[in-house]
């Protein structure tokens, strides 16, 4: 991927995370295309969010789950 077309899928992702906030979305689960900009901009996106990000087997590079994505924490 350019730099061009991961701006632009971020600029997206971006949009998608403020829609959701404004629809007042309970919870989001991760999916494959959510990781496509890797994990530390799925971070990022996530400290937007005012909603919980649900995933059971997304880990960190310490092998820990990511703060907020563990199903059945609040948020």
């Amino acid at each position: 991927m350019t730099d061009k077309d991961a701006k632009q899928v971020e600029d997206i992702a971006l949009l998608y995370v403020r829609s959701f906030n404004r629809m007042n979305l309970q919870a989001y689960t991760i999916g494959d295309r959510d990781l496509v900009l890797g994990i530390s901009k799925l971070k990022q996106l996530q400290k937007k969010a005012k909603f919980p990000l649900l995933s059971v087997n997304i880990l960190d590079d310490k092998d820990q789950p990511l703060p907020r994505l563990d199903v059945g924490k609040e948020a």
